[in-house]
């Protein structure tokens, strides 16, 4: 199409010194393929944006829904370490120190995202971060 409108445009006038038509022939493919090579450039950068946002929007799906399971783990920690009885200074020490583990577990979780993480080192965080806690253990044995 962009050849047909280039010798359309350089042939209709009739009389024009046939160098003038041949230069107006090139000039006119020359700028039409450079307007053709930008619209599909643009059209492939919008089509790579579309994908990126889709992406980032499944991602922020993710993060909301792992916020959410977060939330109500920390209630069921809370409600369950009340229910155990101990001093408030035990309960405290229990809450902080689990909620810590779930953070510690957290932590492995997400900077092992592309291989993942072993059972043992899950275990191992959640092991040392409630050990470094000092819970105290009549608030753990009691669940």
């Amino acid at each position: 199409m962009l050849i047909l409108s280039a010798v359309t445009g350089a042939f209709w006038p009739v009389g024009e010194p046939t160098l003038f038509r041949v230069v107006s022939f090139a000039l006119f493919l020359a700028i039409g393929s450079v307007n053709v090579a930008l619209i599909f450039y643009v059209e492939r950068a919008f089509a790579s944006l579309r994908a990126r946002d889709e992406q980032l929007a499944l991602i922020n799906q993710e993060l909301k829904h792992r916020i959410k399971n977060l939330f109500s783990i920390t209630n069921a920690i809370c409600q369950q370490t009340l229910k155990s009885g101990a001093s408030n200074e035990d309960v405290s020490k229990a809450i902080s120190g689990r909620i810590q583990a779930i953070a510690a577990a957290q932590d492995l979780l997400s900077a092992t995202a592309t291989q993942g993480a072993s059972l043992y080192q899950l275990v191992g965080a959640l092991v040392t971060t409630l050990s470094q806690g000092r819970l105290g253990c009549a608030c753990l044995a009691r669940m």
